[in-house]
């Protein structure tokens, strides 16, 4: 099963309650549908300082907590289970670097002040938090930091959301939202006289410009984008495609593996190949053009070939190329990449030297080239790109 298939497999689970009431995991009526965590990553020069809270009501939905003879919880046995999240977050946090290794870090370390003695009742447990802290190795020479919440952990009951802060030393940051069932989240750095801070969200290009697939800093990790270009004789398309989206496509890899190599890349390969020449279509008034996929490579997240690609952080470059008669006016691009992870994709669209950037969407999968006026070399003039609402 592919990495991306096998990620998406929900972590609700069923666990049952201990007889009596001694000991208990979370009742019903204490149920939620998502659990939600906050903290912050802090770069620094050699490290990412982590500081999480969890409310310690979560804890009761994948520990058992033996209770008094009143119902209320021990608080001895409360501070045991914010010990042993410890070892949850210890699994399943990962954080890596561009080219898609585990960053060194943990243990955890769990910030518990409730004695060994007493008990406290739910309403009052609500209002406490149990606060973790870790520090991970921070390479100077990452460009992305990658987050992730691995789902290895199928003793809590409901799923799991870590929004996270991450942010330089001095700076504001960026929201990531990670959940229990895999997702993966970039930032991009930036390093200056020895200090990383987080660089902001690229924002849409202005109209009549636009922002190449490679140059979209940490959002490339997780769209599909295409450049493409119209010329008067033929016509292509340059195609991106991140590794965890692509799996949900085709199996990357055998289950398990965090990194393709040369031979696992060669046979990935030929199944890319049919799944890009019908990834987009391009008709004129003539009928439509045939695709031809040109070259397909696995790329790094530093955007090199290698021996050994990341399936987090890597992705596949294509190059689909159209070949058609000149003179021909308008062109018709529908875009097929789409299923129930890709809804959306970017397109940089070039004619005659100038550029627009659009979305295809499910709902508007169609985009149509067509001059204001014909010349006569058949040129496709910037001036004539109007979205087709098809």
């Amino acid at each position: 099963m592919p990495p991306g298939n096998r990620l998406r497999r929900s972590l609700i689970a069923s666990v049952p309650l201990m007889a009596g009431s001694v000991m208990a995991l979370v009742r019903p009526a204490m149920a939620h549908s998502l659990l939600v965590s906050r903290g912050e990553a802090v770069m620094h020069t050699d490290r990412i300082a982590v500081e999480i809270e969890i409310a310690a009501e979560d804890l009761l939905h994948s520990h058992a907590v033996a209770m008094d003879e009143q119902g209320r919880f021990r608080l001895g046995a409360l501070a045991a289970a914010a010990r042993a999240h410890t070892v949850t977050l210890d699994r399943t946090l990962v954080i890596r670097n561009t080219e898609g290794n585990r960053l060194q870090g943990g243990p955890f370390d769990a910030q518990v002040d409730w004695s060994s003695g007493g008990a406290v009742e739910l309403r009052d447990l609500r209002r406490q938090y149990v606060k973790y802290t870790s520090t991970y190795v921070l390479p100077s020479s990452s460009g992305f930091v990658f987050f992730q919440l691995l789902p290895v952990d199928r003793s809590m009951i409901v799923p799991w959301q870590l929004v996270l802060n991450v942010r330089g030393e001095s700076q504001m940051g960026q929201i990531v939202r990670l959940t229990s069932r895999g997702n993966v989240e970039s930032v991009e750095l930036s390093w200056e006289d020895g200090q990383p801070s987080v660089l902001p969200a690229p924002h849409r290009a202005e109209a009549g410009s636009c922002t190449p697939c490679e140059s979209r800093g940490a959002a490339r990790f997780k769209q599909v984008c295409a450049d493409i270009e119209i010329g008067d004789t033929d016509s292509s398309a340059w195609l991106f495609i991140p590794l965890p989206l692509l799996s949900t496509w085709i199996t990357v890899g055998a289950e398990g593996d965090e990194f393709l190599d040369f031979a696992e890349q060669a046979a990935a390969r030929e199944s890319v190949r049919p799944l890009m020449r019908s990834a987009i279509e391009a008709h004129t008034q003539v009928g439509p053009l045939t695709a031809e996929v040109r070259d397909v490579r696995f790329v790094s997240g530093a955007e090199a070939m290698t021996d050994r690609i990341s399936v987090w952080t890597g992705g596949v470059r294509a190059h689909v190329h159209f070949q058609r008669a000149g003179g021909v006016e308008t062109v018709a691009l529908r875009w097929g990449f789409f299923n129930g992870a890709v809804l959306s994709a970017t397109a940089n669209i070039h004619a005659d030297g100038r550029c627009t950037e659009h979305e295809f969407s499910t709902y508007r999968p169609e985009f149509v080239i067509a001059p204001r006026g014909a010349t006569p070399s058949g040129a496709l003039h910037r001036e004539g790109l109007e979205p087709s609402t098809r």
